[in-house]
């Protein structure tokens, strides 16, 4: 197994990070790869981000999956509406 990290600053997100996060997922998307953070919460919001928007995962399921883990704090909730701004539809 491979490690890589990705610090993710808790309160501070960045749109690098999640380009990073879904580079290193897109590059063999037959890999199984584990992701985690120390609470779940970090990679719940970014996962959330890649089925959206790299997996064509629904609102409704993608956020089904995100919040069985937590509901996202205004810094999460601003980066994620954030980044669908930018990247969605």
């Amino acid at each position: 197994m491979e490690y890589i990290g990705i610090p993710i600053d808790w309160d501070n997100p960045t749109l690098s990070d999640f380009d990073e996060l879904a580079a290193k997922l897109n590059e063999n998307p037959e890999r199984k790869i584990w992701v985690h953070c120390a609470k779940n919460m970090r990679v719940s919001a970014m996962m959330y981000l890649y089925h959206r928007l790299h997996r064509g995962y629904t609102e409704v399921s993608a956020r089904r999956y995100l919040e069985q883990i937590w509901q996202p704090n205004q810094i999460w909730q601003n980066f994620i509406d954030a980044v669908m701004e930018l990247y969605g539809e």
